[in-house]
């Protein structure tokens, strides 16, 4: 005798608001604040060292332009040329007091488009044939998180936010930031 056992996901549309699972989840139009950002405690896989220290040096920062517009600037030092690079994402949303795993996007190759778009927005030296970043000093623009996240979706469930986002190679993370945010409902 097989059992089978079937998830019923009812989602009902309450306008601003939708019940997923029990819980009552406001989402909606957004804005997208940016709170902290820090390099990661913990990475994927170890980060590349010389002897003398670091091989690849990363540096980011929130920039506040004006009471609702801040972006995210830095700097990225690639001491080597990087081959088959690959990015992963984890986002966890802050409920009940504490962060509990929201979306991940798993290891994203050079076969996929997010990379080569990543390279651009960060203004880095890409070769999507050879799935590598070019070594080189690189300034990253004033990155509007707000707007890039927009590309990707016109509604979002508000509340707090945090971005796990990893660059590696098959060896090594290159860089590793922990990004919080803050959703916002737009008015």
């Amino acid at each position: 005798m097989r059992l089978y056992f079937i998830v019923i996901v009812i989602i009902v549309n309450l306008g601003k608001a939708e019940q997923v699972y029990g819980r009552i989840v406001k989402k909606g139009s957004y804005r997208t604040n940016l709170i902290k950002v820090r390099d990661c405690d913990k990475t994927t896989l170890p980060e590349p060292e010389a002897i003398p220290g670091k091989i690849e040096t990363f540096y980011i920062e929130i920039y506040n332009a004006s009471k609702t517009k801040s972006f995210l600037r830095g700097n990225l030092t690639l001491i080597y040329h990087h081959s088959g690079v690959s990015f992963q994402s984890v986002s966890y949303m802050w409920r009940d007091g504490k962060w509990k795993r929201y979306v991940a996007l798993p290891h994203i190759d050079c076969k996929n488009p997010v990379i080569a778009f990543m390279a651009k927005i960060l203004n880095i030296s890409y070769d999507p044939e050879k799935c590598s970043f070019q070594k080189g000093v690189y300034t990253l623009p004033m990155l509007d998180m707000n707007r890039v996240e927009h590309m990707w979706t016109q509604e979002r469930e508000y509340g707090r936010v945090l971005w796990k986002s990893e660059v590696m190679t098959k060896y090594n993370t290159l860089f590793c930031v922990m990004l919080e945010t803050l959703v916002e409902p737009m008015y």
